[in-house]
């Protein structure tokens, strides 16, 4: 796993093969967003609190109004408390767009897998 701390991302606690086993989830290696991470082309942030229209404020306080936001929420959505306000989460958590589409109250959210 590439070592991107200085950056502020932590480094796992388990390796690959040890989460696999332990937890059955098959973490996912993408070297492109490393390499986007490595030259500045994104820049990972404290977790998102909440979304304020255009705005993004972060757990730190600090409020952002970035181009992209990527959340990356693991194998567990819970984005009740994240996006439950827009009205874009089904009653089981689950996004009522995915993919290419999007939903009309959130027109430029996207949710992927």
């Amino acid at each position: 796993m590439p070592d991107l701390t200085s950056r502020g991302l932590p480094r796992p606690r388990t390796g690959l093969y040890t989460r696999n086993a332990r937890e059955g989830v098959n973490p996912v290696l993408d070297h492109g967003f490393v390499n986007a991470v490595r030259s500045g082309r994104v820049e990972p942030v404290a977790a998102v609190q909440a979304f304020d229209g255009p705005d993004v404020i972060l757990a730190d306080g600090t409020r952002l109004r970035p181009d992209t936001v990527i959340a990356a929420t693991g194998y567990r959505t819970n984005l009740h408390d994240l996006v439950g306000p827009l009205g874009v989460l089904d009653e089981d958590g689950q996004p009522l767009a995915a993919g290419a589409q999007t939903h009309p109250e959130a027109a430029r959210l996207y949710f992927a897998g």
